[in-house]
């Protein structure tokens, strides 16, 4: 029996463990069992007034005696009880068979510390007996032991080499939906383009819509046996229509999609060795590039931008940055884990997610080459800026500001204190800059006569704290982040001088923070003095800066794995991507603060 083939069944199993409750968990305890040791568990049922008395299997060579509890809801009180009355009434029927006593429960998570407490406390109390608790992975080494005979006997007999393997009981595509009336329709069609309605369960949950979603939904997914459509009544911003599909999901694994994304393979079968992969690594996660649909040139802008940063970064810097919700494959139990732990806000979810996931050294695992996510790019300037400051930003701030992430360590630690020190410390600093820069250019232009006593004012009291502080300060922060850095990656010199080159290019341009302040602290004029005579090198250090950022622009863009026509269609998009990261910097960066500050301040 090959690898893939003896993968589908411990899938199987698993699903059959995660939905199993009761008497059916019962059952399914008892048929592995006496099929991984025939002839020497010994399975019992209950007879007549004494029931089985306290007996739910014994394996005579090893000596155990098992008891059974598998509820829809494992509640700690209840299971306390449950534990204390199996044990004590099993002593007297079998005190002289039995070294160990096990409890086998279905809880996916682990027990609670007072049921486990009161495990301990019952072995200390009954020595020499042994009291162990089994769950998933203790079952599933006694699953591994089966023959491929008995394993045919449980679940039938598996798909010959060659031939599409059936997914539908290891995958469920999950995708929450609010007010995406008009991209219903694609959805669907992608879903069923891509072979993914035939192979795998899909499930959409309708968050409260306002407008038709839902009944198109259902109308467009009628004929469709493999699409499941929930409602909720009341919106849950998004984590709660995702939590209520999670809860439901019987797959072992669930992929998170958007209503205007889709996962494509970039091979035959992508998805399942993903799949594969995962249950042999013992991957929480594993998530990919995004790609926009590149329709006009603000679609290729925005293409350029989700390049950079879920492709090249995350090949440079070597941390997940963000799984973003648009496409990731979760364990479901892992993912469980996660949501469990969420604040349940809706800015900043995804890197919550992640955040979560890397605190509880969850396995988080890259695939870059076979699988992508494409997604439809926001189609106006207001629309983006309205995501990315009102939602993205903030939610960025707001998560990197929780103790989760202040007190994350290694690499993606290092990443994430870099991130806050440069787009939430320094980000006034750098706003400094931008009178310092303009100044010269307005006042070319109106002349100082027309713009008046008051804007001389403005403006020079302006450029005189950005003289004063802004370079020292922007040092400062550059050697905060250094230290930082050391810190969470314990001094290993390789990755301090990485994360010391990620600060350095986010901080400095070659204009504003070498060139400029430099000649003003040799030569110390006052601002009045900068305005009338300054053009030439302002006008100079426009361009450097420009050229500067039009620079990291291409090398990040080459350093893709985009194709080479991809790439040269993106030329000119990297070209207009200084100005396009102004906007995202001044408007959305401080958008972004001001609500956080606004929220913490106000409430």
């Amino acid at each position: 029996m090959n690898e893939s083939t003896k993968w589908l069944y411990e899938l199987l199993f698993k699903t059959h463990f995660l939905e199993a409750k009761g008497q059916a968990f019962q059952d399914l305890f008892v048929a592995i069992m006496s099929k991984a040791h025939p002839g020497d568990f010994m399975p019992c049922r209950p007879w007549g007034a004494s029931g089985d008395c306290k007996n739910d299997g014994y394996l005579k060579s090893e000596r155990l005696l098992f008891q059974v509890y598998a509820p829809y809801e494992l509640k700690s009180a209840q299971t306390i009880t449950k534990i204390r009355e199996d044990f004590t009434e099993a002593l007297p029927h079998w005190k002289d068979h039995f070294d160990t006593w096990v409890f086998v429960h279905n809880a996916t998570t682990g027990l609670p510390p007072q049921v486990l407490a009161t495990l301990l406390d019952l072995e200390r109390h009954h020595p020499p007996i042994t009291v162990k608790h089994w769950g998933f992975e203790e079952l599933v080494l006694r699953f591994r032991q089966l023959s491929p005979d008995a394993l045919r006997s449980l679940y039938g007999s598996a798909p010959q080499e060659g031939t599409t393997r059936p997914m539908r009981d290891t995958l469920t595509i999950i995708i929450p939906v609010f007010n995406e009336a008009q991209k219903i329709a694609l959805l669907i069609e992608g879903l069923r383009g891509k072979g993914l309605t035939d192979r795998y369960q899909v499930m959409i949950c309708d968050d409260a819509s306002t407008d038709n979603s839902l009944a198109l939904l259902q109308d467009y997914s009628r004929d469709i046996p493999g699409i499941t459509c929930l409602h909720n009544q009341v919106n849950t911003c998004k984590i709660g229509a995702i939590e209520r599909m999670v809860r439901n999901v019987r797959t072992p694994f669930v992929l998170t999609l958007d209503a205007d994304s889709m996962i494509s393979e970039l091979q035959d079968e992508a998805l399942e060795q993903l799949l594969c992969k995962m249950n042999e690594e013992r991957c929480a996660a594993a998530y990919f590039r995004i790609i926009p649909h590149d329709r006009d040139w603000f679609g290729r802008l925005q293409k350029l931008d989700y390049t950079i940063f879920t492709d090249t970064l995350r090949r440079i810097l070597r941390v997940p940055v963000c799984m973003v919700g648009q496409g990731v494959v979760w364990r479901t139990d892992s993912f469980v884990e996660v949501l469990s732990a969420h604040s349940k806000q809706y800015d900043g979810d995804d890197l919550e997610n992640t955040l979560i996931a890397l605190t509880k050294d969850m396995r988080v695992y890259w695939e870059r080459d076979t699988l992508v996510v494409t997604t439809i790019p926001k189609e106006s300037i207001l629309s983006l800026v309205r995501q990315r400051a009102l939602s993205w930003d903030f939610g960025l701030f707001r998560v990197l500001l929780s103790k989760r992430a202040l007190m994350l360590g290694g690499e993606s630690g290092a990443f994430y204190k870099n991130v806050l020190l440069v787009d939430f410390v320094a980000h006034p600093l750098r706003l400094a800059a931008i009178p310092l820069l303009l100044s010269a250019v307005f006042f070319h232009f109106l002349g100082i006569g027309i713009v008046g006593r008051e804007g001389m004012l403005l403006y020079a009291r302006s450029l005189d704290i950005s003289l004063k502080y802004g370079a020292y300060a922007i040092f400062g922060i550059l050697v905060l982040s250094f230290a930082s850095s050391v810190i969470c990656v314990r001094a290993r010199p390789i990755s301090v001088l990485k994360w010391a080159g990620f600060s350095t290019v986010c901080l400095f341009s070659p204009f504003v923070f070498f060139m400029y302040y430099r000649l003003v602290a040799a030569t110390k004029v006052r601002a009045e003095d900068v305005f009338g005579a300054a053009d030439p090198w302002f006008g100079l250090g426009l361009v450097l800066t420009y050229f500067w950022w039009t620079l990291v622009a291409f090398v990040l863009l080459c350093l893709s794995s985009l194709g080479r026509s991809t790439k040269r269609s993106l030329l000119l998009s990297v070209l207009i991507a200084p100005l396009y990261y102004f906007v995202l910097l001044a408007v959305c960066k401080s958008t972004g603060i001001c609500k956080l500050l606004k929220v913490r301040v106000l409430g």
